[in-house]
């Protein structure tokens, strides 16, 4: 099978090249003619293809070929082109001449011949047809119309000059960076990047220059921020200025590399484009659009769409974490509204927070759910602490917060504006924080683990070791690890007896200090640190320092008896 005639390989030179030699000595019209004859077929896959070249070159020279790759030959499945290896030949004519053809030129991230300061051509410049290894080629001209190939002279592009200046480490993140930003170049609108076919590129080395610039020119990332803000006028009422800078905000937030210019310009479009004439003119043009209703698109019907309807389907796109990025709302509490359908998936990713919904739906359910806030306070960081802090003492979180304002509460309320959602928040507290307890008080059935309910009830190991004991509550085994305590168990012990450490942080109280000043005057717990016999009497003299007779007595263990004591401030004590 090993070709009679050979060739020492060389393993930095383009294989195709080679077997393209090889061909021609022994008298095969073109390389396919030749593999057909001896039952090779190339390389079809872009992940493995100089592995593949090096089985086809052993098996017709006997030669085994360690190609020397450089790193920018990774098959990366995470960049957005996962090859940047050129489906045609990437030529140097001067290297022609002397029969090389260097792996590297094949990229498409090479533009120049580092050698000879020439242009690399991947086609004919007269008839612009794609070049391909053959005997032609080979000469010099162009297979298709026979054309001289042109020695075009060129500086080396910024974007190739950086990739060849920075750490080898580096190369394949900012490979990654240059194709990130290239697929926002390939289309600029959309909010996550959309993948393309390398043969829809027609021009590498102008795609290329213009991603690099958006990386590091003020400017030109300027002029992309302004047309994609124009272009999605409509959404900056309801969801804010950066909505329509969700594929800038991705972008910033994807790149491997620190580019600053793009926090830089980010932040200046969001501060200053909003009090341009246009987007003045857009606000106006959004309050007198009439209200319609968006049906979310599944993916699989994206083929029965006509073109415009697909381009809006891949403009408006975002991902879970894009959308909290632009919503200025932590991911957790986002994928919670998605879980809890309040936004459709349009399109189902590797994880929740690579799950797909439309900008419209959402822009129009925030329009659809803003309310007169009136009344209620407007959520700073500190009020955000303290409803997290009352949320928490029944057992929910922040994310709860965001589902009763999209759930049309009067007690959680979104304001419209042009800034993120996250800032125009506004909240009833006290009417939230009764809402809750409601809420928890009556989900009987609800499992807490005990580490939950020392939480949330400000229980210590001794006060459930001691309701326990005497019966008060019920710990149910879950698993190896935990017990835990129904809701309705937890209520019918607060039904029985007084439990001041939920008091206290309930209300903004120091236990410490509580205790203590109860302490003082003899009032001390029945169980456990914190367990108290009479709610109203305990409470009574924490408000007031006085002290009431209780109505009723709780039959406590035998160990303990109530006392009565002529002093006004009577109290509980322990016998």
């Amino acid at each position: 099978m090993i070709l009679p005639l050979s060739f020492k390989a060389n393993e930095t030179v383009n294989p195709a090249l080679y077997l393209c030699k090889l061909a021609t000595i022994h008298g095969y019209k073109d390389v396919p003619t030749m593999l057909k004859a001896y039952k090779l077929k190339l390389p079809q896959g872009q992940q493995e293809h100089l592995i593949g070249y090096s089985s086809i070159i052993k098996a017709l020279s006997g030669q085994d070929i360690d190609y020397k790759v450089p790193a920018e030959f990774d098959y990366v499945k995470s960049r957005y082109f996962k090859s940047i290896v050129s489906n045609n030949p990437k030529v140097c004519p001067a290297c022609l001449e002397s029969e090389k053809s260097p792996l590297e030129h094949n990229l498409v991230t090479s533009a120049t011949c580092w050698e000879h300061s020439l242009k690399l051509l991947d086609s004919c410049p007269k008839c612009n047809h794609e070049l391909s290894f053959d005997r032609q080629l080979l000469a010099g001209d162009c297979s298709h119309c026979g054309y001289r190939l042109p020695k075009l002279i060129q500086d080396v592009p910024s974007y190739q000059q950086m990739i060849s200046d920075i750490h080898p480490n580096k190369t394949l993140d900012i490979i990654f960076d240059l194709t990130l930003a290239a697929g926002f170049m390939l289309r600029p609108y959309d909010c996550v990047p959309s993948q393309v076919r390398l043969e829809a590129v027609n021009d590498w080395e102008l795609l290329f220059t213009n991603a690099f610039n958006i990386l590091t020119d003020k400017n030109s990332l300027l002029k992309w921020g302004t047309e994609i803000f124009n272009f999605k006028q409509y959404q900056i009422k309801s969801i804010g200025t950066e909505a329509a800078l969700a594929g800038m905000i991705y972008l910033e937030h994807h790149t491997k590399l620190d580019w600053p210019v793009i926090n830089i310009a980010r932040q200046y479009l969001s501060n200053h484009l909003v009090l341009t004439n246009e987007i003045q003119s857009a606000v106006k043009q959004l309050n007198e659009m009439p209200e319609s209703t968006f049906v979310s698109i599944n993916k699989r019907h994206i083929k029965t769409l006509k073109v415009e309807d697909i381009e809006n389907y891949y403009n408006y796109r975002i991902t879970l974490d894009g959308l909290s990025m632009t919503l200025g709302i932590d991911l957790d509490a986002v994928e919670a509204l998605y879980k809890n359908k309040t936004f459709k998936a349009i399109s189902s990713g590797n994880s929740y927070s690579q799950n797909l919904v439309d900008m419209r739906e959402v822009a129009l359910k925030i329009k659809d759910i803003a309310k007169d806030v009136k009344g209620l306070t407007h959520v700073t960081p500190e009020l955000m602490s303290l409803c997290i802090e009352k949320l928490l003492l029944v057992n929910m979180d922040k994310n709860q917060l965001w589902h009763i304002a999209f759930s049309r509460s009067n007690m959680v309320n979104i304001s419209l504006g042009l800034e993120d959602v996250n800032s125009r928040l506004h909240v009833n507290l006290p009417a939230l924080v009764k809402f809750c307890l409601r809420t928890f008080s009556t989900d009987f059935d609800r499992k807490l683990i005990k580490p939950i309910v020392m939480e949330v009830y400000g229980l210590s190991e001794t006060d459930l070791r001691d309701l326990a004991k005497h019966n008060l509550l019920h710990p149910m085994p879950w698993n190896q690890r935990h017990t835990y305590f129904r809701v309705k168990h937890l209520r019918d012990m607060e039904s029985k007896v007084f439990c001041l450490g939920r008091y206290c942080k309930l209300r903004g109280l120091d236990i410490k200090e509580s205790l203590i000043n109860l302490e003082n005057v003899g009032i001390r717990p029945i169980l456990g640190k914190t367990i108290f016999e009479c709610r109203y009497q305990v409470t009574r003299f924490l408000k007031f320092k006085e002290w009431v007779e209780p109505t009723h007595q709780y039959k406590a263990p035998a160990q303990y008896t109530y006392l009565k004591r002529l002093d006004p401030r009577k109290a509980l004590l322990l016998n």
